[in-house]
C-alpha cells in the first residue's frame, strides 16, 4: 500500500467515524421524541397541559422522518424499497458528473475568471522568493534530482540511447546545413570575427614554420642543383623561411592588407554559394545527410549518450558533486535575479497569465471532460457511498434540524388552535 492509499483510508476511516455518530444522534433525538409523544399522550387526558409537549413531539416526528427519508433518498432506496424518485445520485450518477464538469467550466474556468485571478497572483515573485532562500532551494534541487534520477532509471539504456539518437539526428536532418553554415558566417563576418579566424590562422601557420626550420632547409635544399653549394642552400632556405614569416606577419598586422581584402571577397562569395547557389546548396546538404547516416556517427553518438547519462546520474546521486552545486548555485542565481528585477517579473508574470489563460482557454473542454468520463466509469453504487461518506455527516443536520423545526412548528400550530377554541 503506497504512502497516498494509506492516508486515505486512514481519512475514509475518520470520515465514516464521524457520519456514524451523526447518524446515531439524529436517529436517538427521533426515538427520544417517539418516547415523548407516548408519554405526553397517555398524560394528556389527566393534564390537558402536556397537549402542547404532544403536539410538540408528533410533529418532531414527522418532521424527522420527513427530513432521514429527503437524506437516504438521495443516496440509496429508503427501507430498500424502489420507490419513485430515491436513490437519486446511483440513478443519475453520469448526469450529475457532466454538470459537475460544465459548473467548474464556467465558474472556474472561464477567462474572465481566470484573467481576474492571476491579476492577483505575482507568480514570478514567489518563484523568485523560494528560490533565493537557499534551504528551500536545496530541497527543491534535492527533490529535482530524485525525480531526474527515478525518470532515467525507469527506462532501459538501449532505449534511451535509441530515442535520443532518433531525437537528434531526425531533427539534424531537417536542418538545412548550407543555410545554416551561410547565416553562420554572415553574422560572424557582419561582427568581423572572421578576420580573427584568419589571425590565428596566421599565427598558427608562423609557429608551424619556426618549430620545423630544419625539415623545411631540407626539402628546399634537395631541390637545388648539384654543384651549389650547401652553405648556398642553407643561405637560399632562411631568407625564403624568413620571407614566408615576414609576410605572415605583415598580414597579421596590416589590417588593410591585400589578402586580408580577398579573404573578405572569398568569404563573401562562399556565403552566396552557400545561401542562393542550388547546385552547392545541393552539395552540402548531401554531405551531411551522408555524414548522419554513416553508422560509425550514430555509434559514436550513443556511446557519447551513454557517457552522458552515467555522468549525469552520478553527478545526482552525489550531494557534493560539481553538477549538483551548479544546480543549486543556478537556481539561487534565478531567484536573486527575480527578486532584484521587478520590470523582469511583471514581464515573466504578463506571459504565464497569457499563457495559462490562452492554454486553459483552448483545453478546458478537454480538462473537464476528465471529470464527466471519470465519474461515468465509477460503480454507481459505489460513487453513491462515497459521497454519502464525504457530505452524509452534514446532511445528516437536516436530520435533527427538521426534527426541532418540525416540533416547533407542532407546537405553534397547537397554540393556535388552542387560542380560538
Amino acid at each position: 500500500m503506497t504512502s497516498f492509499q494509506a492516508h486515505k483510508k486512514i481519512d475514509e476511516e475518520k470520515q465514516l467515524a464521524a457520519l456514524n455518530k451523526m447518524k446515531t444522534l439524529a436517529t436517538l433525538l427521533l426515538l427520544s421524541m417517539a418516547v415523548l409523544f407516548i408519554a405526553s399522550y397517555r398524560l394528556e387526558k389527566i393534564y390537558p397541559h402536556v397537549g402542547a409537549l404532544r403536539a410538540f413531539s408528533e410533529a418532531a416526528m414527522v418532521g424527522a422522518l420527513a427530513d432521514w427519508f429527503a437524506v437516504v433518498a438521495l443516496f440509496k432506496h429508503p427501507l430498500y424499497l424502489p420507490i419513485p424518485h430515491t436513490a437519486i445520485i446511483q440513478k443519475h450518477k453520469d448526469r450529475f458528473g457532466q454538470n459537475l464538469a460544465t459548473f467548474i467550466k464556467n465558474n472556474f474556468l472561464a477567462r474572465a475568471t481566470l484573467e481576474k485571478k492571476l491579476q492577483s497572483l505575482d507568480v514570478t515573485a514567489w518563484i523568485g522568493e523560494m528560490l533565493s532562500d537557499k534551504k528551500k532551494m536545496s530541497r527543491i534541487a534535492v527533490t529535482f534530482s530524485e525525480y531526474l534520477i527515478s525518470f532515467l532509471k525507469q527506462f532501459d539504456d538501449r532505449e534511451i540511447k535509441t530515442l535520443a539518437t532518433d531525437l537528434v539526428f531526425n531533427n539534424l536532418q531537417k536542418i538545412r546545413a548550407s543555410s545554416l553554415c551561410g547565416d553562420i558566417l554572415a553574422l560572424m563576418m557582419k561582427r568581423d570575427r572572421h578576420q580573427a579566424l584568419l589571425d590565428e590562422a596566421l599565427v598558427t601557420t608562423a609557429r608551424i614554420l619556426e618549430a620545423n626550420k630544419d625539415t623545411f632547409r631540407g626539402k628546399t635544399g634537395n631541390k637545388n642543383a648539384w654543384w651549389i653549394p650547401g652553405f648556398i642552400d642553407e643561405i637560399i632556405s632562411n631568407k625564403m623561411l624568413d620571407k614566408m614569416t615576414e609576410t605572415l606577419s605583415d598580414i597579421h598586422d596590416n589590417r588593410g592588407h591585400e589578402l586580408r581584402k580577398r579573404f573578405d571577397a572569398v568569404t563573401r562569395d562562399f556565403i552566396n554559394k552557400l545561401k542562393h547557389s542550388d547546385d552547392f546548396i545541393e552539395r552540402v546538404n548531401a554531405l551531411g545527410t551522408e555524414f548522419l547516416a554513416d553508422p560509425v556517427v550514430r555509434i559514436y553518438w550513443e556511446d557519447f549518450w551513454s557517457g552522458i547519462k552515467v555522468k549525469l546520474m552520478n553527478g545526482l546521486q552525489d550531494s557534493s558533486s560539481e553538477l549538483r552545486d551548479h544546480v543549486e548555485k543556478g537556481l539561487l542565481l534565478v531567484g536573486k535575479r527575480l527578486m532584484e528585477n521587478p520590470s523582469a517579473r511583471e514581464g515573466l508574470n504578463r506571459w504565464i497569465h497569457i499563457t495559462l489563460v490562452d492554454f486553459a482557454e483552448e483545453y478546458v473542454d478537454n480538462i473537464i471532460s476528465i471529470i464527466s468520463d471519470t465519474v461515468q466509469q465509477w460503480d454507481a453504487r459505489q460513487t453513491s457511498q462515497t459521497i454519502e461518506l464525504y457530505v452524509g455527516k452534514d446532511l445528516q443536520w437536516i436530520r435533527i434540524n427538521g426534527t426541532i423545526v418540525g416540533g416547533l412548528v407542532g407546537l405553534i400550530i397547537y397554540i393556535f388552535t388552542v387560542s380560538f377554541n
